[in-house]
């Protein structure tokens, strides 16, 4: 009886830690625009398709959006545009969350038909030659923002992204420049790039596929337990750190409520007494392909299917290293769950805050972390440098890196302790098995070392200060450092970056051959294991080493500023 009275005691506590975490509107609703092929004048916003598309899969992918055409809309002209605000106010009716995103051209500085002045955005195929033409032919923010309101969503968030210097100011003054920033309905937020008589920069200096505000932006939109409005002040923070002359801006009015999109607190406390309870769902098999978290504030996982796989690299293909065979049938009998992306610096941060653990790179701050630097062009053991500074800019979403495989086991450990579940670095076979995602050629996407740049950040014609890799990939990713994870192309079995970016810690001890591996896809592990695997190649390695099969390997505490890892997770 008491045990019965207990566990009433602790589901009672459960409901109420829900209730608290569940807003009174759960559906959170988003239309994501990006236009790109403007013509004339005004030129083509390449960025601004990157940054609509990367804006989209994180609303999807981590905050639980639900999105107009279920994608990123690209190339709107008038009467799309109009159709596309349509749905989202019929979308957004009873939402918790609406929130708009555009990224193209706009112009400020004129007056709407109540003689107020407005900002307007601009549609693919709109010429705009007079204050007149763009009344006529461009989309008023004010009008957009009332639309928005009509939906009786709780609230609603207006991201601009459209300060860029349209031709139309030349014939006026400078200080027409940029947009207008105008009185929103209440319960509206309005972000924008860029101040009134400012203009915003069309490319990050880490992230050359997108634009600085938008890049900033994808490095905090997912924090955890960070409210909305500290969130758009962080961005501003970080944008006018690298472009002084560029201060974004956000209104609200009758927003007085905190909206947090990854509620950390609420959620662990919610997670912690499902454990108490023993959560089923967690048990219950889940069919491949399955993405999946343990708790709210968990990396995303994907479930992988069993199978059987040859692995090594035939003696035939180009680039191919001695360790690489022989090759040799492995079959991984039972399935398991593979990070669906690299380990964040975001992850790993809450990791080290909960825990208070010292990386290898911080236990020896003299030594620091293993790095290239442009002042001496050398490769080098750098003084200082730790996953937090490792040596280049870098938000929450971009990969860990100067992590040794000490720090990744430490991480896993800690992770499978908090969650009660299987964590741990995944084999070199299961690794592989997962990379070819079925597939028998070089690479995930083919034989074609010019076709990467879709599906992977590498060795690039990307130049950072004039300086180039050399050999390289002839194609061009948008970055010289590590994007931020899930940036391109996922293979077959919905996985991101698993070559380039950052090399990736497995569990294996490194042998110089195949000869005695195991064949069930366990690691490989015995004797002194002085040397462990790495794998994946990062983003300053040439078509020889962005393989599948390439082999690379480290002490355990070694670390570089190219170098993380993902997770692995044994199901039940």
């Amino acid at each position: 009886m008491r045990n019965l009275l207990c566990r009433v005691a602790v589901m009672v506590l459960l409901l109420l830690a829900l209730l608290l975490a569940l807003p009174a509107h759960a559906k959170r609703v988003a239309l994501v625009v990006g236009n790109v092929s403007y013509s004339g004048d005004e030129g083509r916003l390449d960025n601004a398709g990157n940054d609509a598309r990367a804006v989209a899969a994180l609303l999807i992918d981590q905050l639980g959006f639900e999105l107009v055409d279920g994608k990123a809309l690209i190339d709107l002209d008038r009467e799309r545009f109009d159709a596309a605000i349509e749905r989202l106010r019929e979308q957004a009716r009873g939402a918790e969350l609406a929130l708009f995103y555009y990224a193209g051209h706009g112009v400020g500085g004129v007056g709407n038909n109540s003689g107020t002045t407005d900002t307007w955005l601009q549609p693919i195929g709109a010429r705009l030659a007079s204050d007149a033409d763009v009344r006529h032919r461009t989309l008023s923010l004010s009008w957009l923002a009332d639309k928005l309101s009509d939906s009786g969503a709780a609230a609603r968030v207006l991201i601009i992204d459209a300060c860029r210097n349209h031709p139309l100011y030349r014939s006026r003054g400078s200080g027409e420049r940029g947009l207008t920033r105008i009185t929103p309905p209440s319960g509206t937020l309005i972000a924008y790039a860029a101040a009134p008589g400012q203009t915003s920069k069309d490319q990050h200096p880490a992230k050359r596929a997108h634009g600085l505000y938008t890049g900033e932006l994808l490095d905090h939109l997912a924090t955890p337990g960070l409210d909305l409005k500290r969130m758009f002040d962080r961005v501003g923070e970080g944008v006018n750190r690298l472009n002084p002359k560029q201060l974004p801006v956000k209104d609200d009015l009758g927003l007085y409520r905190e909206i947090i999109l990854v509620p950390v607190a609420v959620a662990d406390r919610g997670e912690k007494l499902s454990q108490k309870l023993g959560d089923a769902d967690a048990q219950a098999p889940k069919p491949p392909g399955t993405v999946f978290r343990d708790c709210p504030a968990c990396p995303e996982m994907v479930v992988i299917r069993a199978g059987e796989f040859s692995m090594g690299s035939p003696a035939s293909e180009e680039g191919r290293g001695k360790d690489e065979g022989p090759q040799h049938q492995v079959r991984i009998g039972k399935a398991f769950a593979l990070g669906r992306k690299e380990l964040t610096v975001g992850e790993f941060g809450r990791f080290v805050q909960a825990s208070g653990y010292r990386t290898s790179a911080e236990k020896d701050a003299g030594k620091g972390c293993y790095a290239w630097d442009k002042g001496d062009g050398k490769w080098d053991w750098r003084a200082g440098r730790k996953w937090s500074e490792p040596g280049y800019a870098q938000g929450e979403q971009q990969p860990v890196a100067c992590v040794s495989w000490d720090d990744a086991r430490a991480y896993v450990q800690w992770l499978a302790k908090e969650t009660g579940q299987g964590y741990r670095l995944p084999s070199e076979a299961e690794w592989e098995y997962a990379a070819r995602a079925g597939g028998k050629p070089a690479r995930p996407w083919g034989d074609n070392p010019k076709d990467a740049c879709s599906h992977a950040n590498v060795a690039d014609n990307t130049t950072y200060e004039g300086t180039s890799w050399e050999p390289k990939h002839d194609c061009s990713d948008g970055y010289w450092f590590p994007a931020p994870v899930a940036s391109y192309q996922a293979n077959r079995f919905g996985l991101y970056d698993m070559l380039g970016n950052v090399w990736e810690w497995v569990q294996d001890c490194y042998q110089d051959s195949y000869t005695g591996a195991p064949a069930d896809g366990s690691a490989r592990e015995g004797g002194k294991c002085e040397v462990r695997v790495l794998r994946g190649g990062s983003w300053n390695d040439d078509p020889r080493i962005a393989r599948s099969a390439n082999r690379s390997g480290g002490a355990p505490a070694f670390r570089s500023f190219d170098s993380g890892f993902r997770l692995a997770r044994t199901l039940p």
